[in-house]
């Protein structure tokens, strides 16, 4: 019952109980307590949506990742862990990768911005990278300085059977102090499955860190 409806009641109620006992505060009472739980039932409601959404997130990542590796969630997530797909672990050695993706889709969430921003962000960066040029102007137009090194060793794509794309460059972007590092299958990731990499990994993308470096935010 909205605002506007509980106002109507309110009148009739008025109308009907003139010269009785209730007085006009006792009405002010039941139109408050009326509101209140009206918002009580929003609240609700909102927290509902809310949950249903992060259902159908984690619902839609699993079927995208079991159908594009084929392999299991559980298998995908052992892949992440051992150095035979790169020398730096994706995740944790006991995170999930679920909560690791439905935490970073949260965060882009609240600041209002989406892993097709970072990506086609990130997928600039890399052209800008392959012209050799060692300064980058966002989007946003902001000044990025790039630099890069070849590595001895590879990150391979973990969640396809081809394991492409991989890469064995590391790029390192930076603005007023603060550096990210990259590799040239980070937008893949980030584009396709919301996938940041994770805390503790030198190539983990803070989706804030580099909103804010690129000025998205």
């Amino acid at each position: 019952m909205n605002k506007t409806k509980n106002v109507e009641v309110i009148a009739q109620l008025q109308r009907i109980i003139t010269s009785t006992w209730l007085s006009k505060k006792d009405l002010i009472n039941i139109l408050e307590s009326l509101e209140d739980s009206d918002e009580k039932e929003k609240n609700s409601e909102a927290g509902k949506d809310s949950e249903n959404s992060n259902m159908d997130f984690a619902k839609q990542m699993k079927e995208k990742i079991e159908t594009m590796s084929l392999n299991s969630i559980e298998k995908v997530e052992n892949r992440l862990r051992p150095r035979s797909f790169s020398m730096e672990w994706f995740i944790g050695e006991k995170e999930s990768l679920m909560k690791l993706l439905q935490s970073d889709h949260d965060k882009c969430v609240k600041l209002w911005i989406t892993s097709e921003m970072i990506a086609n962000e990130l997928l600039l960066i890399l052209d800008t990278f392959r012209s050799r040029n060692k300064e980058y102007i966002s989007t946003y137009g902001k000044k990025i300085a790039i630099k890069w090194y070849w590595t001895r060793w590879s990150q391979s794509n973990p969640f396809t059977e081809s394991r492409e794309p991989s890469s064995s460059l590391n790029i390192f972007i930076s603005r007023d102090g603060e550096e990210i590092q990259l590799t040239e299958m980070h937008h893949w990731l980030v584009r396709e499955l919301w996938f940041f990499q994770w805390k503790d990994s030198c190539y983990r993308i803070d989706p804030k860190k580099f909103a804010k470096m690129v000025g998205m935010i």
